[in-house]
């Protein structure tokens, strides 16, 4: 355990390796926010004691069949662009060093006289073997095993080489490394080829024209390496395919070089290749899934490095994952929803515990166990348990770092046929297709988030986007509240509120689903979906996937779909999974007091109680995802204040979804967790302000129940003072000393300080207090 906690870098040290990319160290760096301002435009139910049977309801069942978890028929057919965007890549352009298959010996390189000796030495110092010309022979015998290169003549006096001549070269050169390649393991002959492209010197450095022969070189390498590829049948004694398993090592270690696999992928030109490429691609995601979260970093270093590779832009392998995704939107499952995903494996990598194994056997069966099970002094060792946790914090950063890298990448590519902003489109659609599929996760409410178990996508999958979702809008979230000038219009450019009616595809579920209650108390999506003023049912959904990527990415920012689509995630992602936590935890606290193993007054809390929490909240409280979530609620409630002081703004409460305040529960969770001192992140008089506005008008805020989402949190916030008799240590009663930590008594001193708090709080409270009295069973006495 201590080498893998060597490993994961518990010093916070960065990352070794090209896998650096995807967030080596603290997990956030200034690389993100770059990347992007560089894409797109900037312009209920009861709380009785009914066993958790009940509580799951009819999900509790065993685990849907592999006929559940596939993909639904898509809705809509795929656009002409989206198909180009998979297949494009491979049937409109030829080969590296000439076309596949039977048109190669068409491809001819030429070079001058003058050219040729510094061509042969670039090519014998590429293969590890003299190489002599045609022309050479004639003046003497070729030294001994040299190979011969033959030439043809070229216009002007020059040389020529057909791409079937440096074909028989490079397959004799073959034939004499078989002992070498055997001796390299079952994928030698395969690391052969890499090795000699890499040693061959780049064509841009050589200055005397023998440069063509040197790039014919390197495609017949590629070609030769891609046949092997196309021709494995090794199947039977290698999972994936001799060959196959070599280049994913070979990726893995950083081996194979960006224009080896750039060449090898220009020379598709059937579908049977492309699918090679294919699997490639998808099984350098699937390698997350055989991850041990109890080896630390090092074992996630090599699926990292492989993972850049195969995502790296201007690879063909970029553009094919992106068409891959764009499939995957039209048709994602409902159920087990992450393994409809080409990013399951990845996203999926978590340490959550399993709810269902939880409640029904008393065990936690999580991917993190290990990680504290193997601890000696555990649960008992405190220091050890805060190591676990921070690998696991290490870990996952890592993850999301790689998530985040990755829809950026694809949110920037280009293709040649397909039209501009095609990958953004593509990025969009799959985020609000998961929010759509991930929807049925609310279906219980908070107070019964035990019965969307098995729908959607798993609490570790949803946690993941989240963090990646978050991570994408840090840029502007941090910059308007850090009131940057070139956030300042942000609200008012951005963030309005008719997105809600003019991105319907990207809202289906709550515009075909289950209805939707808006902050002006009205039910269902009649927040101008049908127009203004006009039926708001007339309209049928659109399709989800626009035809014209350029004139959709032209309706709104990508900031604003940014924005708006991590609001959704929030609600259908993140907040689901803490409302499941607490309920989950409540449950099994039930449990295990029923059954003894918790008798009341025990000191020592039972070592699976310990686990649940220790796994649970690495990444349900992962400190970047906890700080960036605070913030963006933060930036939510200042919105909706500034919405709330401009009277033209007044109609937009019709629109805006009733879940966008319930979710501030999520700084309720970060403070009853311990963690006060996350909200340091944000200013407490401007949260304090937006507050006062959403209590200040009930004309436009007319839901109770948001309201009383709003005064728990004012509670919450308040709790540390309002509980310090409880704190107080025996000894000095009441006014003794508090337990209260540092982050709660800088967090109630920042609330009660705040003007709005002096001034405004009060009154606002004794007209909600007015308003609600007239609601039966609404607690307001509190």
């Amino acid at each position: 355990m201590a080498q893998a906690m060597q490993a994961a870098g518990m010093g916070g040290g960065p990352g070794a390796g090209p896998a650096q990319l995807f967030g080596g160290g603290d997990g956030g760096g200034a690389g993100g926010d770059q990347d992007m301002e560089e894409s797109g435009s900037w312009e209920d139910g009861g709380d009785g004691d009914g066993s958790w049977e009940e509580e799951l309801g009819a999900d509790a069942g065993p685990a849907p069949g592999p006929a559940a978890a596939r993909p639904h028929a898509p809705a809509q057919p795929a656009p002409a662009w989206a198909a180009a965007l998979r297949d494009g890549w491979w049937r409109r352009r030829g080969g590296a060093g000439g076309a596949s298959g039977a048109a190669a010996a068409a491809v001819v390189a030429a070079a001058p006289i003058a050219g040729l000796p510094e061509a042969l030495k670039a090519l014998s110092d590429a293969l590890g073997m003299p190489v002599v010309s045609g022309l050479d022979s004639q003046s003497g015998p070729p030294p001994a095993g040299a190979l011969i290169l033959p030439l043809g003549e070229g216009s002007g006096g020059g040389v020529t080489v057909s791409s079937g001549s440096m074909d028989m070269l490079v397959s004799t050169w073959a034939s004499r490394r078989t002992a070498a390649a055997a001796a390299a393991g079952p994928g030698g002959q395969l690391q052969l080829l890499v090795q000699a492209f890499h040693r061959a010197p780049a064509p841009a450095a050589l200055t005397q024209g023998g440069a063509p022969l040197v790039e014919l070189l390197r495609g017949r390498l590629a070609h030769r390496a891609l046949q092997l590829l196309v021709d494995d049948e090794d199947d039977l004694f290698y999972d994936q395919g001799r060959y196959h398993s070599a280049l994913l090592e070979a990726m893995a270690s950083g081996a194979v070089p960006e224009a080896f696999l750039a060449a090898m992928a220009g020379d598709v030109a059937s579908e049977v290749g492309a699918q090679r490429f294919d699997k490639v691609l998808r099984d350098s995601f699937a390698s997350f899934l055989k991850l041990k979260l109890e080896e630390g970093q090092g074992g996630l270093e090599g699926p990292l490095i492989r993972l850049d590779m195969a995502t790296r832009e201007g690879l063909p392998l970029l553009q094919l994952l992106a068409g891959s995704m764009a499939t995957e939107a039209l048709a994602l499952p409902r159920h087990k929803t992450e393994g409809g995903c080409v990013m399951g494996p990845l996203l999926g990598l978590t340490s959550m515990p399993d709810p269902t194994s939880l409640l029904s056997q008393g065990k936690v069966v999580s991917p993190a166990r290990e990680v504290f099970a193997s601890l000696r002094g555990y649960p008992n060792n405190q220091g050890d348990s805060a190591g676990g946790r921070h690998l696991l914090e290490n870990y996952l950063s890592r993850v999301h770092d790689a998530g985040h890298q990755v829809l950026m990448r694809l949110v920037k590519v280009k293709a040649e046929g397909v039209p501009a902003q095609s990958g953004r489109e593509v990025v969009m659609d799959w985020l609000a297709a998961l929010a759509d599929a991930n929807n049925a996760r609310t279906g219980g409410g908070e107070m019964g988030a035990l019965r969307s178990v098995g729908l959607g996508a798993s609490d570790g999958f949803c946690i993941n986007l989240t963090a990646v979702l978050l991570r994408m809008a840090r840029p502007f979230v941090q910059g308007a509240l850090q009131g940057s000038p070139k956030f300042a219009d942000l609200f008012t450019k951005h963030l309005s509120p008719s997105w809600y009616r003019t991105q319907r595809r990207r809202r289906l579920a709550e515009v075909a689903g289950v209805p939707v209650a808006t902050l002006s108390g009205d039910r269902g999506i009649v927040e101008g979906d049908g127009g203004e003023g006009g039926d708001q049912g007339a309209k049928p959904p659109p399709p989800l996937m626009a035809d014209d990527p350029t004139a959709a990415a032209a309706e709104t920012s990508f900031i604003a779909d940014v924005f708006f689509l991590t609001q959704r995630h929030l609600h259908t992602g993140l907040m689901p999974a803490v409302h499941r936590h607490n309920k989950l935890m409540e449950h099994f606290y039930r449990s295990l007091a029923a059954s003894g193993a918790w008798p009341p007054g025990a000191r020592a809390a039972p070592l699976e109680w310990h686990l649940a929490q220790d796994t649970a909240l690495p990444a349900l409280m992962h400190p970047d995802l906890a700080v960036d979530a605070v913030q963006f609620c933060a930036l939510q409630l200042q919105w909706l204040a500034s919405l709330l002081a401009d009277p033209k703004q007044h109609a937009a409460f019709r629109s805006i979804p009733e879940y966008v305040v319930g979710d501030i529960d999520w700084l309720a969770f970060v403070i009853l967790q311990g963690n006060a001192d996350m909200l340091a992140s944000v200013n407490i008089a401007a949260l304090m302000r937006a507050l006062v506005a959403l209590l200040e008008h009930p004309e436009l805020v007319k839901s109770l129940l948001v309201v009383s989402k709003v005064v728990h949190l004012l509670l919450v916030m308040l709790s540390p003072q309002m509980q310090v008799s409880r704190r107080a240590d025996s000894s000095g009663g009441a006014f003794g000393s508090s337990y209260m930590r540092p982050g709660e008594a800088a967090l109630v001193a920042a609330v009660l300080g705040a003007p709005a708090t002096r001034e405004l709080l009060v009154p606002a409270l004794m007209r909600v207090y007015g308003q609600a009295d007239f609601v039966v069973g609404l607690d307001v006495d509190r």
